[in-house]
């Protein structure tokens, strides 16, 4: 046995497992939002500044395009972008879905065994498998150029907890928008 831990008391010990095992769990338990970009490659990002909306939709129920759009708008203007319905430079859509993640699945077991003489026994088991589904958000962004009418930038967050779409969450999907809208323009 180590020695060190020869002189933890044994209560200790256990409370000492028993908090990293917790801490394990919620590490695990804890799903992270995943934002990805694509661009055309040769595209100058340089002369855009100015942007309009072209479409923005969410089918996740109260959750509206106008909220949606707000809260981009807020991000855009603090990178420097202006919004703008004459002649703009880019033209933006929006989608947001919700999609059910299937993960790992949980097993449940049970088994019996009845001893029968000196040496035998008879042992009887079960187990089902019950699957680990998550619903989540997808929240998709599309910048086209105006001027040739292609699509420059698309960017997308994964694995958005829909809490976050719920008005007392705003914030949380304030900063999701902050981080998929700070990769454009690319670096």
């Amino acid at each position: 046995m180590n020695p060190q831990l020869a002189s933890i008391p044994t209560m200790s010990r256990s409370l000492l497992h028993f908090w990293l095992l917790a801490l394990v769990l919620i590490m695990c338990g804890c799903a992270s939002t995943k934002y990805n970009q694509d661009f055309k490659p040769g595209t100058d990002f340089s002369g855009h500044n100015t942007y309009n909306w072209r479409n923005t939709s969410s089918e996740i129920p109260g959750v509206s395009a106008q909220q949606l759009q707000r809260l981009a708008d807020t991000q855009l203007a603090s990178q420097g972008f202006s919004r703008t319905e004459s002649n703009p430079g880019l033209l933006i859509d929006m989608t947001v879905v919700s999609r059910i993640r299937t993960g790992s699945s949980t097993g449940l077991g049970l088994s019996i065994g009845l001893p029968i003489g000196r040496h035998g026994n008879i042992g009887v088991g079960g187990g089902k498998s019950m699957p680990n589904d998550k619903q989540e958000g997808i929240i998709i962004v599309d910048i086209t150029d105006t001027s040739t009418n292609n699509l420059i930038w698309r960017g997308s967050a994964e694995a958005v907890p829909l809490q976050n779409f719920s008005l007392s969450n705003e914030a949380k999907l304030a900063e999701v928008l902050r981080k998929l809208l700070i990769q454009y323009p690319p670096k």
